[in-house]
């Protein structure tokens, strides 16, 4: 019973932070995503990093393009998760390779040359706590990959996506760090 009212308590969270994604304004979701770039470029764990796993951002989510161009023009490798069938694989994305509509509609690498190391993970969710909790869309595909995942697992997110408590269960991967527009949350509990 405890499974279920986790599940419905994270559907109701889902559901909620983003209707407040929604109504964001496009100008807000760049003057936020450029705050959390900033936050992002100036960690130690990024200037150490030499290869980089981001998420290619939609519909709302905290941007991460001008942290991709960063990463490169830095001389980071940068990777895009590939969804497959039920599951990511963390792919190499080259500055000026061309990116393909995925299997959720989210621009991925045309090329799928899969790699096993990387120093970082940034991660999307919709919602997090600063206990390194997070939601996602509801699919597991992050929380599977997450699981093998060495690296440094960050979830970039607005102010208005952090939630009081997150329902957590054995299934989920908590991030270590968290950006949104005005701070940097370390999880010290990991």
């Amino acid at each position: 019973m405890m499974m279920a009212v986790s599940l419905a308590e994270k559907q109701r969270i889902r559901e909620e932070t983003l209707q407040e994604r929604r109504r964001m304004a496009e100008k807000d979701v760049a003057e936020k995503s450029a705050a959390i770039t900033e936050k992002l470029l100036a960690l130690p764990e990024f200037r150490k990093a030499n290869t980089v796993m981001f998420y290619h951002s939609t519909k709302k989510e905290a941007g991460t393009r001008e942290a991709i161009s960063a990463a490169f023009k830095a001389g980071k490798a940068v990777l895009l998760p590939v969804t497959d069938e039920n599951e990511i694989l963390a792919c190499e994305y080259k500055e000026d390779e061309e990116l393909v509509a995925g299997r959720y509609g989210v621009l991925e690498p045309k090329e799928k040359r899969a790699a096993e190391e990387f120093d970082l993970a940034v991660v999307p969710g919709i919602a997090f706590d600063k206990e390194g909790g997070r939601i996602g869309y509801g699919k597991g595909y992050y929380d599977r990959f997450l699981k093998e995942v060495r690296a440094k697992k960050i979830g970039l997110a607005f102010d208005s996506q952090l939630v009081q408590k997150i329902p957590m269960s054995d299934k989920d991967v908590p991030m270590d760090i968290i950006i949104t527009e005005s701070k940097v949350i370390r999880n010290e509990k990991k």
